[in-house]
């Protein structure tokens, strides 16, 4: 993911002037990224003979995600509350957290 996050930034995709516009990338990609983790956890979980891979499967791919959009949502707010240009929109936090 942080490679994924790197590569655009260098390419140009992510723009200086549009606020937050980095830290939304990473934890969007974050949360698509947890699909994968799901299935490979799932797998590894059945793999080792254990019964409720399901179960795992989906808490990995909901709450890891969960977790680092909580404590960006958190951070960002104290960042917010600074008013620092550097934070991302709440808005756009919305807009994540619906996905």
């Amino acid at each position: 993911m942080f490679f994924v996050t790197l590569i655009f930034a260098c390419l140009g995709f992510l723009s200086p002037a549009h606020r937050g516009g980095l830290l939304t990338t990473m934890l969007l990609l974050y949360a698509f990224m947890g699909v994968f983790a799901g299935y490979i956890s799932a797998r590894l979980y059945k793999l080792f003979g254990n019964t409720s891979w399901k179960r795992n499967g989906v808490g990995t791919a909901l709450l890891v995600p969960a977790c680092s959009f909580s404590i960006f949502f958190i951070i960002n707010i104290c960042i917010l509350a600074e008013e620092s240009s550097g934070g991302v929109p709440f808005t756009t936090l919305i807009t994540l957290l619906i996905l």
